[in-house]
């Protein structure tokens, strides 16, 4: 099996290849067919599936990935073997039978995933994000209610309440912090949309941020 990444040149928008399905975000995804063969799995040789979910996610801009959930392919599905990624889809693809073959039912790329930390209520909390394997905090550089909504609306936890900082509500957390001096319309899918510092920050842990979803 060999996958090739070609970057975008235009649409071709096949009405025979499997393409990117999001579900509800930009970041969490699954693979399709189009058309009449909508409820069709698409199954895919094991060897390439942590290689072609990486690309995916990176093409999306959406980090690498997270969280991969699978199945085995039904016994009598066709394999799509020999595929080249692009423009969202797998094309020239061949269809065989062969066994063993496994389907992607939910990608989580890592710039989907967020959680608030440091307090009984799954709503409130030092709000961290995940990058390149491991969980950080937000510092709280110019972080307000636009930042918090966006971190609110992601996790399902309705609109922002409160905002908290330096000394606030939650303790503070350890490791990598990965994004500060957010600047958020409020409308972003997730905080990683949003103009900021991703690299380097200069805040320490005193100055976590946090929210209060309501």
């Amino acid at each position: 099996f060999s996958l090739q990444l070609l970057l975008p040149s235009g649409c071709f928008c096949y009405s025979y290849d499997p393409y990117v399905h999001h579900l509800g975000s930009t970041c969490r995804w699954t693979l399709r067919m189009p058309g009449n063969r909508s409820g069709e799995a698409v199954p895919l040789p094991p060897d390439y599936l942590d290689t072609l979910a990486e690309w995916i996610c990176q093409d999306l801009k959406c980090g690498r990935v997270h969280i991969m959930k699978e199945i085995v392919a039904p016994h009598d599905s066709k394999c799509f073997q020999d595929c080249v990624y692009r423009d969202g889809r797998l094309q020239s693809c061949l269809e065989t039978s062969t066994p063993g073959c496994i389907v992607l039912t939910d990608v989580v790329c890592g710039h989907q995933s967020v959680r608030l930390e440091g307090h009984e209520d799954q709503c409130a909390g030092r709000v961290e994000v995940w990058k390149d394997g491991n969980w950080g905090t937000v510092c709280d550089d110019r972080w307000d209610l636009r930042e918090a909504k966006v971190v609110c609306a992601q996790l399902g936890c309705g609109t922002a309440l409160r905002v908290t900082g330096q000394n606030g509500l939650f303790p503070p957390g350890s490791g990598p912090i990965h994004l500060d001096e957010l600047n958020c319309t409020g409308n972003e899918q997730n905080l990683w949309f949003c103009p900021g510092v991703q690299e380097n920050s200069d805040c320490g842990h005193k100055e976590d941020a946090g929210v209060v979803c309501s």
